[in-house]
């Protein structure tokens, strides 16, 4: 298994195609305080965006889109709460370890 820095493309692939400008901020929001509170109860959990939006987060119907969950963890990145790592052909998400 090859781990690696994934490529600041991946990290803000949603943002080239707009699908931001549909996306509610308290939605986001509420996806930030999830996710932090997930990897401060466990720091070594990781998972992809797909996992982290399906089952990290306890979202009430209607369902957002994921690109709320990516937004949100772009976000935590920018915090340097998380970062996003390539392992093999997927990008997974964890909590910042220094370099």
């Amino acid at each position: 298994m090859l781990v690696d820095r994934a490529p600041n493309s991946l990290v803000n692939s949603l943002a080239q195609d707009g699908e931001h400008m549909s996306i509610n901020e308290n939605d986001v929001v509420y996806a930030m305080r999830f996710i932090r509170y997930a990897i401060q109860r466990a720091s070594a959990r990781h998972d992809t965006v797909e996992g982290i939006h399906g089952f990290w987060i306890e979202w009430s119907e209607p369902v957002p889109p994921m690109s709320v969950t990516q937004v949100a963890l772009e976000r935590l990145a920018a915090e340097g709460m998380v970062e996003p790592i390539k392992m093999d052909d997927r990008v997974v998400w964890r909590r910042c370890r220094p370099v």
